[in-house]
């Protein structure tokens, strides 16, 4: 490997790994909830801002102000009550037309999935395999993998690791803009409308520019 190469490895490794902190973020917020960690970070106009720039939002989302119970108030009316006049169901099933085979059901492919790539989706086990928490912590995981290849100089392994990722995303990834639209167009916190415009956005990213 050229040395030019193999600094362009490590360069694409570094953002892969960056990519990924921001998927796992995003992932575990909308499984395990908002988190004082969390509250701070999205309390950050840098941040926010810092994510427009990088075209991982498209714009500020707006929002007014929250306290952090307000956000988890509403965190909790929007995508853990089943209210449908007001909930956002965050699994996949609920946004794509229903397979005609029983097996191919988002939940049931998703779960054979984690399972052959050896996702671990504790301590989130009891939620839904499509739910779209697991589906960005497993593209994380995915890019983690990916990175660790490149760093090592393995190109085929990265190569492989890269068409599960592509895969992924383009079988699974494409309700989050419809999800992330409609939970935005719902959510008055800050906090929620700034997930939810990011999550409608990192479905077209695991895609290699």
């Amino acid at each position: 490997m050229t040395e030019d190469r193999h600094g362009n490895d490590q360069q694409r490794a570094g953002d892969l790994r960056r990519l990924a902190d921001l998927f796992e973020l995003a992932g575990t917020y909308f499984l395990a909830g908002p988190s004082e960690a969390v509250d701070r970070l999205l309390a950050d106009e840098e941040w926010v801002a810092s994510l427009v720039g990088a075209g991982l939002l498209e714009k500020d989302p707006g929002g007014k102000a929250a306290t952090p119970d307000e956000h988890a108030r509403e965190f909790e009316a929007l995508l853990r009550i089943p209210d449908r006049e007001r909930a956002v169901p965050p699994q996949e099933a609920a946004h794509v037309p229903k397979p005609d085979e029983p097996e191919r059901t988002p939940v049931l492919v998703c779960r054979s999935l984690y399972e052959r790539a050896g996702y671990e989706a504790a301590p989130y086990a009891d939620l839904p395999a499509d739910h779209v928490g697991h589906q960005l912590r497993f593209l994380a995981a995915l890019m983690r993998k990916e990175a660790d290849c490149l760093e090592r100089g393995d190109d085929a392994a990265a190569a492989n690791v890269r068409g599960w990722v592509v895969g992924f995303a383009g079988d699974h990834t494409s309700w989050w803009e419809t999800f992330g639209a409609k939970l935005a167009e719902r959510a008055a916190t800050r906090p929620l409308r700034v997930m939810a415009a990011l999550v409608g956005r990192l479905g077209s990213v695991p895609d290699p520019a």
